[in-house]
């Protein structure tokens, strides 16, 4: 692993509104279908730069707060928040989600983990870790990538053990007393715009800093996710907006 590969992320993706291939269309279609309304109370865990929760309370009027370890993301997320009208809504936790505990009363409506599964693993302990933070009657929403092929390239799926097929995490959740109640994939356009947008950060901070003593290792970095998208990704994985609520009682 490259030693300077997080500072490399937080470089080809820090300036992006969201550190996924999501577009507005998804996150309306899935808030929609959560049932999302004004006034609910909503757990935007991992929020990257701030851009998922603010549209949320900009649309629908949502109470909520940011969660995310990263110093540089709590910024961007304030940032978005001031730039809005929702300063007294939405309140950023700059914690470890894998400790942070919401305050005692609030009980979340929903609960938004949108490709942060690196914080627990994979995405059944993500799925294990909502919960934790759920009432009986929260609503789960993951974003995660997902197998799109039964049979995918060795070579590949062992660089990605914590990646499941849809079949296996719908599975999971009933599991945990949940059903999948909808779903909102990625287009592969959507990762072609996503990929390109890191792609183009990549090549213009190559070209600002040519004295730069990691220059050649983000040179480096580039062709890898280059090589892994083109060789592998595109074709084999997917990525969604995956929604969970409560199993019913029968």
């Amino acid at each position: 692993m490259m030693p300077y590969l997080n500072r490399f992320e937080e470089i080809s993706q820090g300036r992006l509104p969201i550190r996924n291939p999501v577009t507005e269309e998804m996150i309306h279609t899935i808030a929609e279908t959560a049932g999302i309304r004004y006034g609910q109370t909503i757990f935007d865990i991992g929020c990257g730069n701030g851009h998922l929760i603010c549209t949320l309370a900009q649309r629908y009027g949502i109470t909520g707060y940011a969660i995310d370890s990263d110093p540089d993301s709590c910024l961007r997320t304030t940032e978005c928040i001031r730039n809005t009208r929702i300063k007294e809504t939405i309140q950023v936790i700059c914690a470890d989600a894998k400790v942070w505990q919401p305050p005692d009363g609030i009980i979340p409506d929903s609960i938004i983990a949108a490709g942060v599964s690196h914080i627990w693993g994979d995405v059944f302990s993500t799925l294990e870790a909502l919960v934790s933070l759920a009432s009986p009657d929260t609503s789960l929403i993951i974003g995660d990538r997902y197998w799109r092929h039964d049979i995918v390239p060795h070579e590949f799926a062992a660089q990605w053990i914590c990646v499941q097929s849809e079949y296996a995490i719908c599975q999971y959740a009933r599991e945990l007393g949940y059903l999948l109640t909808g779903i909102v994939r990625a287009t592969e356009q959507d990762w072609d715009r996503y990929e390109g947008a890191i792609w183009q950060e990549c090549y213009h901070w190559i070209r600002n800093h040519p004295d730069d003593s990691h220059t050649d290792e983000m040179l480096e970095y580039l062709y890898s996710i280059q090589d892994e998208y083109t060789a592998y990704g595109r074709e084999h994985m997917g990525w969604a907006l995956f929604l969970f609520q409560p199993m019913p009682m029968v």
